[in-house]
């Protein structure tokens, strides 16, 4: 997935850790699940503090274990809901600005809060 955009990564990895909420990632292990390259790594650290900043981390949590930042869900509920929105994001991604990316996944999050938070 070397030529995903930065959107597409961003989603991509949100939805990896809020649908499992009872497990713990890594940078590492989020880029083995979708086969980014290590060349991405920096980029992958910029999205996950950018995610787990997001609303305080009200979505997203983040320890550090050590010198490992570990990411874990912050909504216990979402692994009920269906992720089939991201797999239809890729075609909306290249269409959408950052800043718009920003607010889109703030009102989706908020939507998971309300209903499975």
């Amino acid at each position: 997935m070397a030529d995903m955009t930065r959107g597409e990564r961003t989603v991509q990895l949100f939805a990896k850790v809020i649908s499992n909420p009872g497990k713990k990632f890594t940078v590492t292990d989020l880029m083995n699940a979708f086969n980014i390259p290590d060349e991405e790594r920096r980029n992958v650290q910029r999205d996950m503090r950018f995610l787990s900043e997001m609303d305080g981390g009200r979505y997203i949590t983040v320890e550090n274990e050590g010198r490992t930042s570990v990411y874990r869900s912050a909504l216990p509920n979402a692994e009920r809901l269906l992720f089939s929105w991201v797999v239809s994001f890729s075609d909306v991604a290249r269409v959408i600005k950052p800043v718009s990316l920003r607010k889109w996944l703030k009102e989706y999050a908020e939507y998971l809060m309300e209903n499975y938070g």
